[in-house]
């Protein structure tokens, strides 16, 4: 009537890891300096409920969105039992797409005297990324004809400035420069001028000398006028002023 007992003990374990599943995109894109939105990760497993792995969820980064780079953030996953999920990464893309802010110093629209160097006041500028790395081109009219500034001939012309950043954004803006004539013609008479001439006789005038700043003496008009002119002439005894003026084409008078 003797008996021996045998008793077994099974331990049933789980050894089987938890999987992870980006949502969203391997490789993420976003603006500088704008917050990241994580989609995260879906996990599965054949034991654990998800609502007791969620907490066990980890993620490391070192990502800062004020900087423009390649940031990746890992998920890890070890569940009580002690397995371990194999880790994922997303990396995820920081890009500017923003152009630089520019601004004129100065006048819109300005001008100088022909003959005169021009001083360009130029831009500021501003940029969303910092430290600030843009480059500031000028093109335009005005620097294809003056290279060095030294104005020479009259028109209106332009300057483009042209601001670039790092990442490859460009800016564009304009200054018109009037380039002008703004001196008067210098005449002078020819002889004294103080002349006595008989009544009804022809008066011939010694005339003038002209010169210009700018235009040729063909392009200078001259106009005769004063009391001389308007009363005819020698028809009548008195003293009488005969003057001239001097035009440019600029309109500039003398």
């Amino acid at each position: 009537g003797n008996k021996t007992v045998v008793i077994h003990y099974i331990d049933i374990i789980d050894t089987i890891p938890p999987v992870l599943t980006l949502k969203g995109k391997q490789i993420d894109t976003i603006a500088v300096n704008s917050t990241f939105i994580d989609s995260g990760v879906t996990i599965s497993d054949g034991y654990y409920r998800i609502s007791e792995l969620d907490s066990l969820l980890k993620t490391s980064t070192n990502m800062i969105t004020s900087v423009l780079g390649i940031d990746t953030i890992t998920y890890s996953l070890t569940d009580p039992s002690g397995n371990t999920a194999k880790s994922i990464k997303r990396m995820v893309v920081i890009i500017d797409t923003i152009p630089p802010v520019m601004k004129l110093i100065g006048p819109a629209i300005d001008s100088v005297e022909v003959y005169d160097t021009y001083i360009d006041s130029g831009v500021t500028v501003t940029d969303n990324v910092k430290p600030v790395n843009v480059v500031v081109t000028t093109s335009g009219s005005f620097y294809k004809a003056f290279p060095k500034g030294v104005t020479t001939i009259t028109g209106v012309y332009t300057i483009i400035y042209s601001a670039k950043d790092k990442s490859g954004n460009i800016s564009r803006i304009t200054r018109i420069v009037k380039v002008q004539d703004r001196i008067a013609p210098v005449i002078a008479l020819v002889g004294i001028p103080i002349a006595n001439v008989c009544r009804w006789w022809k008066y011939t005038d010694q005339g003038y000398s002209v010169s210009d700043n700018y235009d040729s003496t063909k392009y200078i008009k001259v106009d005769a006028i004063g009391s001389f002119v308007t009363n005819g002439g020698t028809e009548m005894q008195g003293y009488y002023v005969l003057a001239y003026v001097a035009t440019d084409r600029a309109g500039n008078r003398d």
